[in-house]
């Protein structure tokens, strides 16, 4: 397809995914199963990247073999928000509306007041900085199955509805059979007879998964994604994988790829960064004991989520240690290590010791090796761009861990 989509965070305004996006822009998150960038090259588009953070930018364009800002040449362009999700159908209905509106002019688009895409007619790699916010050319889009994101709690009931529209696209071009009523599997996958497939609720899709071992329980809306593991867990209208293991209960959550709760434990209403190991017997509570709404510390401020259930929102490259207890509605920062009670927001970068109550710095080269010992247990290697982005995040997010009074120097189990 001729015209170029650029995926930038220049147009997200939301204030609560800085802890989380340190290696990937929120466009990278599982929401609904597949991520933005994922959904449009599926589609047939020319994917690029063009972030605040040209370190990220250089790291995904590497990872991922796409293009970045330095890319892009003249021709239709539409600059979409990271912070933009929806299904497959929705997603190609944006594009092919904005395309339907584009003229001579750049164009802004607007969705429920919110700026979600820009139309440029000449390729020019600074249309977002430069554009004229007033006084510019604008439309309002009237759309279906699209969402902008603007709070972590949001990603569940967005997901359930977006797993319910995409079963047409799955079937019809993805290859998807139903293996049974409800239950629609691509790929020879190891379903064990002995476990449950309940798809009385909604859909469960399982896209080349490895194994569903005995004793497994999953009820739809559930997306099991490619490579993944269930070792005998209790999975409901969650996300799972790519890559992943699970052997906990798992209700209303996403664990996005190469993260494992492999044990006994409970994760709810929460969302699980890449490359998460999460030890034995570790609980995420998602209700409080009053039964009343959860409220989230983000900056200073209380937000009431007005959901009586949330759970917790972790960064990529967090490790949880065994009997880890997480009270609801917590951030948990990428590259954070957790032992104990958790009952404050944790910043990137830092061990936490829930039984002295104390933070310690964890500094990135460590970052980076622990990162590269489990990216080899999966075949990988940290890349140059990665390392250079983990040095220039820890020194990014130096005031987060100065205002929680983290200290330095070794940590003190």
């Amino acid at each position: 397809m001729s015209v170029k989509i650029v995926i930038s965070d220049k147009i997200f305004s939301s204030i609560f995914f800085r802890w989380l996006t340190i290696t990937r822009p929120l466009s990278e998150f599982r929401i609904g199963g597949f991520s933005l960038r994922e959904i449009l090259k599926k589609l047939g588009y020319d994917v690029f990247y063009s972030l605040s953070n040209i370190y990220l930018e250089n790291y995904l364009a590497r990872k991922f073999n796409i293009g970045s800002s330095s890319d892009i040449v003249r021709g239709d362009i539409i600059y979409l928000n990271t912070g933009l999700i929806g299904s497959f159908k929705g997603i190609n209905f944006l594009i092919k509306n904005i395309l339907d509106h584009s003229s001579e002019n750049e164009t802004i688009f607007y969705y429920n007041n919110d700026i979600i895409a820009i139309y440029s007619p000449d390729g020019s790699s600074n249309v977002i900085e430069r554009i004229d916010l007033l006084n510019a050319r604008s439309v309002n889009l009237a759309l279906k199955n699209i969402y902008l994101i603007n709070y972590p709690w949001e990603f569940n009931d967005i997901s359930e509805e977006i797993i319910r529209d995409n079963l047409e696209y799955f079937l019809s071009y993805m290859g998807f059979d139903e293996y049974m009523k409800g239950v629609y599997i691509k790929g020879s996958v190891d379903i064990s007879p002995k476990a449950i497939l309940n798809a009385s609720y909604g859909p469960i899709i399982i896209n080349r998964a490895k194994s569903i071992e005995p004793g497994s329980i999953i009820n739809g809306y559930t997306i099991i994604r490619e490579g993944s593991y269930i070792l005998g867990g209790k999975i409901s209208e969650s996300i799972i994988g790519p890559v992943s293991k699970i052997g906990a209960e798992v209700s209303s959550s996403i664990i996005d790829g190469y993260s494992n709760m492999q044990h006994h434990g409970y994760l709810g209403h929460s969302y699980i960064g890449e490359w998460v190991n999460i030890g034995a017997g570790t609980v995420f509570s998602d209700l409080k004991n009053t039964y009343g709404t959860v409220r989230v510390e983000w900056v200073g401020k209380r937000y009431d989520t007005g959901l009586i259930k949330v759970g917790s929102f972790v960064g990529d490259h967090v490790k949880i240690a065994i009997n880890s207890t997480i009270f609801s509605g917590k951030i948990i920062g990428s590259f954070s290590h957790i032992y104990g009670l958790v009952y404050d927001n944790i910043p990137p970068f830092t061990i936490w010791n829930g039984y002295n109550r104390k933070l310690f710095e964890f500094k990135p080269d460590k970052a980076i090796d622990v990162a590269d010992r489990m990216y080899r247990r999966r075949g990988f290697k940290v890349i140059k761009y990665e390392k250079e982005l983990i040095n220039h995040m820890f020194k990014a997010t130096e005031n987060d861990r100065l205002e929680y009074n983290v200290l330095k120097g070794n940590f003190i189990p």
